[in-house]
């Protein structure tokens, strides 16, 4: 058996050291999470929810960019989703895509409404908005429905709770 300068003997004894055992253990809680994250994140009413708040994040961000610019900003309805709109020199011209608000695909199950001032709004390809906000005016009221998997939820502008 060898021996070391100091006496002590060197043994190889099986097993596993602590940063091996606290390495297995972040990884396992870090894989857990993203589980529940993945499965947790996929009902309807979440997923719905979620919707609603972009759409709600880029409307309120495209008023804004109206606001900071003077240009009336609008945004469009499709079958698919929704795109922004600026208005210059005298005609409406899409925002590119690498712009921001950046136009938006609703999933593939989702069904969308859009209402202003109380009547159905068909989605459209027209060149043009069919809301406008501008720096002096916000939205007229409007209001836009989601469908899903027999869930529905409503963005409401203006907002009756508030």
């Amino acid at each position: 058996m060898p021996r070391s300068a100091t006496g002590w003997t060197e043994r190889r004894v099986g097993g596993y050291t602590l940063i091996e055992l606290l390495v297995v253990v972040v990884i396992a809680g870090v894989l857990t999470g993203v589980a529940i994250l993945r499965l947790g994140g996929d009902r309807p009413e979440q997923r719905l929810a979620g919707e609603l708040e972009r759409l709600d994040t880029r409307l309120t961000a495209l008023c804004d960019r109206a606001l900071l610019t003077g240009r009336p900003h609008g945004v469009r309805a499709t079958a698919r989703g929704y795109d922004f709109w600026v208005r210059q020199r005298r005609q409406w011209v899409a925002l590119p895509a690498s712009d921001r608000p950046a136009p938006a695909t609703w999933p593939d199950e989702l069904r969308a409404r859009l209402v202003v001032g109380g009547r159905a709004v068909a989605p459209t390809t027209a060149e043009r908005p069919q809301l406008v906000c501008t720096a002096l005016t916000p939205f007229e009221a409007f209001e836009w429905q989601l469908v899903l998997a027999g869930h529905r939820a409503e963005l409401r502008v203006p907002d009756p709770d508030r």
